[in-house]
């Protein structure tokens, strides 16, 4: 190629690349721009949701706590709860006369599908429906895979603070 041909052809180049880099600078400046538009929207509309959500479940601990405040005063819980003869020394009219009284907080409250109160000394379960021995309680509902009747009741139905158990298969 003669010197004369090439003065052009690198004018054409110069001229095709600022063509073609000047839209992708303006491109890339106005997706960034975009993109941190996006992201301080999205941040801040999850900060929004992420307090209304701890505001919620707040809402929900303090209902609970309620609840179980109203459960542990109520007296013929607390009666209840000195007996010792389990099963065999309650009548049935007894048990059926202390569930009847007790409230049904699946009415009132969406979250809460169901509560079972443990008595130690007598060894019963119970709720506003059911009765249950410990013995049926932890084959229904309490069947951890590595976690046996005994220790349960060792450590687990009869401490009077709540334990966290490893993770671990339930069996239902």
């Amino acid at each position: 190629m003669t010197e004369k041909m090439r003065k052009p052809i690198a004018r054409l180049l110069l001229t095709y690349f600022a063509v073609l880099t000047i839209p992708i600078l303006i491109s890339v400046f106005a997706f960034q721009s975009a993109y941190q538009a996006i992201e301080n929207s999205t941040r801040s509309s999850m900060a929004a949701a992420l307090q209304q959500t701890s505001a919620a479940l707040e809402q929900r601990i303090s209902e609970i706590e309620t609840i179980t405040y109203e459960l542990y005063q109520n007296n013929e819980l607390i009666r209840f709860g000195l007996e010792t003869d389990g099963m065999e020394g309650t009548t049935p009219s007894k048990l059926l006369e202390l569930q009847h009284n007790l409230p049904s907080y699946s009415v009132s409250n969406q979250f809460i599908a169901d509560y079972y109160i443990l008595f130690p000394n007598s060894e019963i379960v119970l709720n506003n429906k059911l009765a249950y021995t410990y013995e049926k309680f932890f084959q229904y509902y309490l069947r951890y895979e590595r976690i046996p009747l005994e220790t349960w009741r060792e450590w687990g139905l009869r401490d009077a603070y709540p334990r966290v158990l490893e993770n671990q298969p339930i069996w239902m």
